[in-house]
């Protein structure tokens, strides 16, 4: 074992060395296998399929990359013995000579809601289409972070984990490995963004709510320091401010985009003693809305003829809820493409990393009326 490290350490730098060891290990884990079995399994080689098909081992290796130099006759002649032997190319072996594992790592502290599954389905058809596989990675703990943030194991990585802090971000940069953040906005070296202008969403929705003649406009905030829900609530408390109208820091919740934390610290607020509450919701996204309207109606008040409430995403999970949801749509799925799009750039060293913004569309549907504005006349 300690010969294979002091190998795998003479000849063999960064990537390529990780996958040497991986090879090996992967074998002498086949072997024992087979052994434990009681019979030793000799795997198919390319030199086996080269056989069967009557050609050279060059040949065959050019066949199974798609080369122009092989005809359609002999390439199906090869394909059909690879099938017949079970022949798997060994990816490993082109890892080996590339120095890249042609794989992605998504970090992130949760795999939970309709953001993460629009989201991964974006990353994933994307990644596929440049010819990339995707590792989904948990992190939830600094030892975790760091251990797929500066370890080997991917070409690049796509991050929205608030636990990655400005010190890994150095440490990404000084090592030139390529990153794509979602969750905060970062331009420097082998790093860049995608992110929502949440700050513009957040401060449009409060506007839209102020125009239909609320007064008193509660907020349903996110996890904390998590950048699109800070960002709306920028943008939610600027729009307060730009209208002369109170700030209450009662009225601010936090529910960690989750439905039943939302129905709880709503339900909580609206049936207290204070003589004042809100007659509208912003939630930072549209689950925490969908607990915001069912605590609101366990109340016996009405949504939107007592209290009018948005959310953020367009989730295609609530778009069946009633009342429909005013909310803010934004292109998850394209956040997904373009990350992915400019990370495969910055690995092929065509770009340096750039900040891109998306910008969302508030969508008014049935949960918010004018009913306020009508009461002030």
């Amino acid at each position: 074992m300690a010969a294979a490290f002091l190998i795998a350490k003479k000849y063999f730098k960064g990537n390529a060395c990780i996958i040497f060891l991986h090879m090996l290990f992967y074998d002498m884990e086949n072997v024992f296998l087979s052994e434990r079995r009681g019979r030793r399994v000799k795997p198919t080689t390319i030199r086996d399929v080269a056989k069967l098909a009557g050609v050279s081992i060059s040949t065959v290796s050019k066949a199974l990359n798609q080369s122009s130099a092989v005809t359609e006759k002999t390439r199906q002649k090869i394909l059909a013995a690879a099938k017949q032997l079970n022949y798997v190319p060994n990816s490993m072996g082109k890892q080996l000579k590339s120095g890249r594992t042609k794989t992605i790592g998504y970090l992130t502290n949760s795999v939970s809601g309709p953001y993460f599954y629009a989201l991964v389905d974006g990353i994933a058809k994307t990644a596929d289409k440049y010819g990339y596989s995707l590792n989904i990675v948990l992190a939830r703990g600094p030892e975790m972070v760091a251990h797929n943030l500066f370890g080997t194991m991917f070409d690049g990585l796509i991050v929205f984990a608030e636990t990655v802090t400005r010190a890994d971000i150095q440490q990404l940069v000084r090592r030139h490995i390529p990153a794509i953040f979602l969750d905060r906005q970062i331009a420097t070296g082998s790093v860049g963004s995608i992110t929502f202008d949440s700050y513009q969403a957040g401060y449009a929705v409060a506007q839209y709510l102020i125009s239909l003649g609320n007064k008193n406009i509660g907020y349903i905030a996110g996890v904390i320091d998590n950048y699109d829900s800070d960002e709306r609530q920028r943008g939610y408390i600027a729009a307060l401010q730009e209208h002369h109208l109170p700030v209450t820091p009662a009225f601010i919740l936090r529910a960690n985009y989750d439905e039943a934390m939302a129905y709880n610290a709503v339900r909580k607020l609206m049936a207290g003693t204070a003589k004042t509450k809100p007659t509208a919701f912003i939630a930072a996204n549209d689950v925490m809305a969908v607990g915001t309207i069912r605590a609101i109606q366990d109340l016996g008040q009405r949504v939107p003829a007592d209290i009018s409430v948005t959310g953020f995403d367009d989730a295609e999970m609530v778009r069946f809820f009633r009342p429909t949801l005013t909310t803010v749509h934004n292109p998850i799925e394209q956040q997904g493409v373009m990350a992915v799009e400019q990370l495969i750039q910055i690995i092929s060293q065509k770009k340096t990393g750039s900040s891109e913004t998306l910008n969302g569309e508030l969508l008014i549907r049935e949960s918010t009326n004018n009913s306020w504005a009508n009461k002030d006349k």
